[in-house]
């Protein structure tokens, strides 16, 4: 539950600091493309997100045990690879546009809040659950 908890909170936290640039961007903000670039990809991690919440709450009453097991482990992964997909993303846009000529951008607090909320999906799906 503490992972969906946290890939919610990083959404809604700053992602990236463009160099140079007056304000950070959240990963909400790239649903609008307005002060970087746009992607959907937030969508996805807020119904992720949700999904490990409910995954989270089938392990702590043991319910359905080995599909929600593995439904942590693959959710956490889809979280991080995500967030790889839309770094790998920004890597591009910096490296093609010419407002950026010579300036970097940098991970923000909220970005690896994402990624640990998947980690953590990922752990609670390996770790042994409450027996039914």
């Amino acid at each position: 539950m503490l992972g969906g908890a946290l890939a919610l909170v990083g959404i809604f936290t700053a992602w990236i600091d463009p160099d140079g640039a007056s304000a950070t961007v959240m990963g909400w903000d790239l649903t609008s493309g307005d002060k970087f670039f746009k992607s959907n990809d937030p969508y996805l991690l807020l119904g992720i997100g949700i999904a490990i919440i409910a995954v989270g709450v089938a392990l702590f009453l043991g319910k359905l045990k080995p599909l929600a097991k593995a439904a942590a482990i693959v959710a956490g992964l889809a979280v991080i690879g995500i967030c790889i997909r839309d770094w790998t993303s920004i890597a591009d846009v910096v490296k093609k546009s010419p407002r950026f000529d010579g300036r970097n951008v940098t991970a923000q607090f909220g970005f690896y809040l994402t990624i640990a909320g998947g980690v953590l999906a990922i752990v609670g799906g390996v770790l042994p659950a409450k027996k039914s």
